[in-house]
């Protein structure tokens, strides 16, 4: 259009082009030796690239341009996400290294299309250093419908060679022979297995998979850069892209060569980044060991990566899947989706998508005139799970609307994340399980490398199945679908009350601590003071004295349920308002429930305190197994005295995979582990040995968490000799 100008891959308008060409004007007559682009329009405008989060700390070498550019974000972009301010101050550091001389870019020498004499040379060179003592190599596939296309090795950070294996080829696909093949993988296995040889990867268990599945072997000893970083900094990023802007000495992106590769390229492009994802890898690798030594975390980090091969074992067993059940569960969902979606376009009048955030909006806040309900943790109108119980009780004619929504959406779940999950080509389950997952170091679950599985962390546990009443949808206990396998018994491990024992030794607070150890129901004592519930001997509040029933009645399910949903949210630090839409009442009410509970339990108040000035003292804090989060933003009180429970818990479960897998690889106990969910582990024993594998699953899920006051999680142990959701 009219004042528009193509100006390589985009159209820009005239004012903002008028201004470029002055720029450039003037950087012909400074000729600096660095150029800073801050923010999206003059990496448009100089570099012909779109993409700041990906571009942003790359050092740009342009042949149109007799300098280096730095794109990163603007400050003023910094107010809007203050934990982005670190990654700014990275990329001003390496504009100004490169302004010193102290960077220099980075010259790569790749071997990219090797004869076969190459590719010997160079493995049994490789396996002639490893037999003189310690060497690192980083390793690196591409794959191509479930099959390596090519696998890279890089023994430096500038020197790599990628082997080929598959071809975009239609009469043969295969790079070379089978003899050929038969001897490159024979060296492959005996550098894998080789003593002296740590090898490092990114993401390395999505690797390995393809390693034990296609050429049957796994490497000795590995180190994982994206577990490395996610235990510095379990807050941050960690795709390698984003650790390349973090450590290499010379980054430049370069994850869009793969992106967009397509065979009008060639394949040597795709060899050339194989190659380079090697390189950066292995650099990162030594970056990141600098850091953990620096920072005096390395037992803490260490641990992190004990957990990579008990992982690995564990999602490659596999589980045993009940595939007949399924198919009669599929069923019985689509029916009852259809029968509910009836009745809720019946009740509304028209078609509604129960999982529309817009659709749900119009209706309960236009259409109904209902006062919009925020989220918790925003300032946006919710129409999620929670809100629909929130206006079902302020509105009871609206209830089973409410409750047709909420169903339909967990119908939803259900068919889709755990019906519909792909079995694996034996049948079993396998599943991802992301050692580097969320900011606490519990475990992430997806789809595995051959798009098995699911996420088993959303799995529910029956009991805890929501049924309100006799109209409410019986969702299917689907833990029911997972079987031991033959001669075998299906056990759940969990921690009884894991957060809340944590953050009671945490707080040091003694009423708290003395109930916990009693096995008091902390639930109903607390309510039994807040709502003034008189004449219940604390002592009877424990589940197996026989006037416990009677005093729960007493004191009613919505009193306990209160307490329990407000009092974890004053554990950690909720403020009134966010209480106040949390329990459906006023503000004044929450401020006299919060005082309440401070009251009762003074120590959480002091931990709340003692946290705040640590991590505004020190810009961290630490859990007791020597964890860290650190404060990239804005502080943000509850985000802290959340993860410090969290993370403990994570470590106790953790530390009891990894002390169980040790002791069944020694071949002291027949447990094979298959899942871990949050705070609990579930796997399979022989029946025959039932009584001992019990003992030794209490024995191994004991784990010391070194407070003054030693502390100690009770474990539970469930079991079943039909499926996992029949563990009693």
């Amino acid at each position: 259009g009219v004042g528009w100008e193509k100006h390589g891959n985009f159209w820009i308008d005239e004012p903002l082009m008028s201004g470029f060409r002055r720029v450039e004007r003037y950087l012909k007559e400074a000729q600096p030796k660095v150029v800073i682009l801050l923010c999206k329009a003059p990496l448009v405008m100089f570099a012909n690239q779109d993409k700041l989060a990906s571009w942003r700390g790359s050092r740009l070498s342009l042949p149109q341009w007799p300098f280096p550019l730095i794109p990163t974000y603007h400050p003023r972009a910094i107010v809007k996400q203050p934990s982005e301010r670190f990654v700014l101050e990275m990329d001003l550091t390496r504009a100004y290294n490169i302004y010193t001389g102290k960077q220099l870019p980075r010259v790569y020498d790749f071997t990219i299309q090797p004869d076969f004499n190459q590719v010997t040379s160079t493995l049994l060179g490789l396996l002639e250093k490893a037999n003189n003592g310690p060497l690192r190599l980083s390793s690196d596939i591409e794959t191509r419908a479930g099959h390596i296309a090519c696998h890279g090795i890089a023994w430096s950070s500038t020197e790599a060679i990628c082997i080929p294996h598959l071809v975009v080829n239609d009469t043969n696909p295969f790079y070379w022979s089978l003899e050929d093949e038969a001897m490159i993988v024979h060296l492959y296995c005996q550098l894998f297995e080789h003593p002296n040889i740590t090898w490092i990867g990114q993401n390395f268990s999505y690797d390995c998979q393809y390693y034990w599945r296609h050429w049957g072997v796994l490497p000795r000893q590995v180190k994982d850069t994206m577990i490395g970083h996610h235990s510095l900094h379990s807050n941050v990023k960690k795709g390698l892209a984003f650790l390349s802007s973090m450590y290499a000495q010379d980054h430049v992106y370069w994850k869009d060569e793969i992106n967009e590769w397509d065979i009008v390229h060639g394949e040597k492009q795709y060899w050339t980044y194989n190659c380079k994802d090697c390189c950066i890898t292995y650099e990162i690798w030594d970056e990141i060991e600098a850091e953990i030594n620096h920072r005096g975390t390395l037992d803490h980090c260490n641990f992190q990566q004990q957990l990579f091969f008990p992982v690995l074992r564990m999602m490659n067993r596999g589980i045993r899947y009940d595939e007949q059940k399924r198919d009669q569960l599929r069923r019985e969902l689509i029916a009852l989706t259809y029968d509910r979606q009836q009745q809720l376009n019946w009740v509304v009048g028209h078609e509604l998508n129960p999982r529309s955030t817009t659709q749900l909006q119009k209706l309960f806040y236009t259409d109904f005139g209902i006062p919009g309900i925020r989220a918790l943790n925003s300032d946006s109108f919710t129409t999620n799970s929670p809100t629909m119980a929130i206006i079902a009780e302020r509105e009871p004619m609206l209830k089973p609307l409410c409750q047709l929504i909420v169903e339909l959406r967990s119908l939803g779940v259900f068919l889709g994340t755990f019906i519909e999950a792909r079995l694996d080509t034996d049948n079993r389950m396998r599943c991802d399980f992301a050692i580097a997952g969320p900011t606490t170091y519990r475990f992430a679950s997806r789809e595995n490398a051959f798009q098995s599985g699911m996420n088993f962390q959303n799995i529910p546990v029956k009991e805890k199945q929501k049924i309100k009443d006799d109209n409410y949808v019986k969702l299917p206990n689907i833990r029911e679908l997972f079987l031991p396998d033959q001669g075998k018994t299906f056990f759940d491990i969990d921690l009884d009350r894991a957060d809340m024992q944590v953050v009671g030794w945490e707080a040091g607070d003694e009423n708290l601590k003395r109930a916990l150890r009693l096995g008091i129901d902390l639930h109903c004592m607390s309510a039994a003071e807040i709502f003034g519930i008189k004449g219940i001997p604390v002592e009877e509040l424990i589940e197996t004295h026989p006037n416990y029933p009677e005093h729960r009645a007493k004191i009613g399910k919505q009193n306990r349920d209160k307490t329990k949903n407000g009092g974890h949210a004053c554990d950690y630090g909720v403020g009134i308002p966010k209480l106040a839409q949390t329990l459906g009442i006023t503000r004044h009410e929450a401020d006299l429930f919060r005082s309440r509970w401070y009251g009762m339990y003074p120590g959480i108040l002091k931990w709340h305190k003692r946290t705040e000035q640590e991590v505004l003292s020190k810009g961290f804090i630490e859990n007791k197994f020597g964890a860290r989060l650190y404060n990239f933003g804005r502080f943000n009180l509850p985000e802290f005295l959340g993860w410090t429970p969290q993370s403990t818990v994570a470590g106790v479960i953790n530390r009891a995979l990894v002390n169980i897998d040790a002791a069944q690889q020694k071949g002291e106990t027949t447990i094979e582990l298959l899942i871990q969910v949050h705070d609990s582990l579930a796997g399979q024993f022989e029946t025959a040995k039932s009584q001992t594998e019990i003992s030794n699953l209490k024995t191994l899920a004991r784990v010391l968490v070194p407070y003054d006051d030693p502390l100690y999680i009770p474990v539970g142990v469930k079991t079943s000799t039909k499926s996992w959701g029949d563990c009693k």
